[in-house]
């Protein structure tokens, strides 16, 4: 959905597109539009895997946190 945080990842990084709830003809023109262009889906791929591994995975969701909480922790806490 347009507007929200998921729509915003997409377009920030240039991943896809949205299409408002209700609006069946705006999603085919869509996946019409995109079909023309292989090689853009395929770049948009390689760009939505690279996000997901660099700013999305598990890993840097947990080493966010640490570095969050770090400066946090008091004495004989450890968070590295």
């Amino acid at each position: 959905e347009p507007g929200s945080e998921v729509a915003l990842v997409i377009e920030e990084e240039g991943i896809g597109w949205t299409v408002a709830p209700g609006h069946p003809a705006d999603l085919a023109a869509i996946i019409n539009e995109s079909s023309l262009d292989p090689a853009r889906l395929e770049q948009m791929g390689k760009r939505a895997c690279r996000a997901a591994v660099e700013k999305y995975s598990l890993l840097t969701a947990i080493e966010n946190y640490r570095s969050c909480l770090a400066p946090k922790m008091t004495k004989g806490g450890d968070v590295t």
